[in-house]
């Protein structure tokens, strides 16, 4: 395993930093879908010079209610629909992705492939790779590798298409024992933590209003754990009695909380803001007073695989709440900028809220040490550090251990 390749590590690796070679980035998610794996692919891809990177990806499926801004990249789409009566249901999205693959060899000449992850991507780099020898390195975000190895074809491929690819870019201690355990070759993995962008999200002393504001950020789905999170507050209602709730997102659990929320007697408090777009974001976290994800591994090991949006509280100079699952953490540093909680025992959910609410001061210390840290990781050296190491492949060269 090779540990964050950074461009100055050697002459050589400065002198590559700055070639930046034609990159054809293969992604079943891009813009406009909002989540953490499409914001780190915009926030690395459009630091390249323009005409470098273009983006191969499906159309958005507008059913499941797609909000989000266009993208800034040169971007093919194809048709990548699931059909219920082939087996498998996905054969036609790997032809179709394929075939738009080929398509583009011819007018864009990739020298790389980046896969965004590994089904359905990593199957369409293999193929360029064997028809025309083209080298692909491929992303581990963790919850996709966690949930597809239950497949036993998918389990029996993975390892597979890891280990063909050139380089495999992991975020996290979990993504690296997830590849250990399917059998991936040490040398393969590149473990380069995620970034921010300190610029844009920064702290900004809030008006007092007397309110204590609770936020999460993220799509409304079972494993982010907002149901755990209102349970929580209703159990704090009453000790803070100018306590907040605000949810920032939509998926397909919204009408489940907001039925929840009601119930328990939370409508007075609880917040739904749906989307809330990117320009918007900063401010938002600016106006609240601590972050709270109560991410959870659900029982078919989908999970949060890091959690950007930590990375974006802290730098706001929010303390977080998290769970103690998945890459999460890699995001939090627990007893330092934020609490790591199990996120099945509601009260261990509360009593980390409370703790906080209750002490201005340890906010305050969290905030500072949060800032500290994301400030130390950019998204300008996370593009960096991908970019040499995309150089280091196509030269053959070994990063040093």
């Amino acid at each position: 395993m090779i540990q964050d390749p950074a461009p100055s590590s050697s002459t050589v690796a400065a002198e590559e930093a700055v070639r930046h070679p034609r990159i054809l980035l293969v992604t079943e998610w891009f813009l406009p879908y909002v989540g953490g794996s499409v914001n780190l692919f915009v926030n690395t891809y459009e630091r390249y010079p323009q005409g470098s990177v273009h983006v191969l990806t499906g159309f958005p499926l507008h059913e499941i209610g797609v909000e989000g801004p266009s993208s800034p990249l040169p971007t093919t789409r194809v048709n990548l629909k699931r059909y219920e009566f082939l087996r498998p249901e996905s054969l036609l999205m790997y032809a179709r992705m394929t075939l738009g693959a080929l398509r583009l060899y011819r007018s864009f000449r990739p020298e790389v492939v980046h896969c965004g992850h590994i089904f359905p991507e990593a199957p369409v780099a293999w193929v360029l790779k064997r028809l025309f020898g083209t080298p692909y390195m491929v992303y581990i975000h963790g919850e996709e590798a966690a949930i597809q190895r239950h497949y036993k074809w998918k389990r029996r491929l993975m390892p597979r298409f890891y280990n063909a690819a050139e380089a495999v870019i992991a975020s996290s201690r979990n993504s690296v024992e997830l590849l250990e355990d399917l059998g991936v070759c040490k040398d393969r993995i590149h473990v380069i933590p995620l970034g921010v962008d300190p610029r844009r999200f920064s702290p900004r002393p809030r008006t007092e209003d007397g309110e204590l504001r609770l936020l999460s950020v993220g799509r409304l789905q079972p494993r982010k754990g907002h149901a755990h999170v209102l349970q929580a507050v209703a159990r704090l209602r009453e000790r803070f009695p100018r306590l907040r709730y605000w949810i920032a997102g939509t998926g397909g659990e919204e009408a489940s909380l907001r039925r929840l929320s009601t119930e328990l007697g939370l409508d007075d408090i609880v917040r739904f803001l749906g989307y809330v777009p990117d320009e918007e974001l900063p401010d938002l976290y600016r106006s609240c007073d601590l972050f709270i994800m109560a991410n959870r591994r659900l029982s078919n090991d989908d999970m949060e695989g890091f959690g950007i949006v930590f990375l974006e509280a802290a730098a706001s100079g929010l303390p977080v709440v998290g769970g103690i699952t998945g890459g999460v953490p890699d995001a939090v540093h627990d007893g330092v900028n934020g609490f790591l909680v199990d996120t099945e025992d509601i009260g261990a959910i509360a009593d980390a809220v409370a703790r906080l609410l209750d002490d201005p001061s340890l906010r305050r210390r969290m905030s500072r040490e949060g800032r500290k840290w994301a400030e130390d990781h950019s998204w300008d050296l996370y593009s960096q550090r991908v970019l040499a190491l995309t150089n280091q492949v196509l030269n053959g060269l070994r990063s040093p251990r």
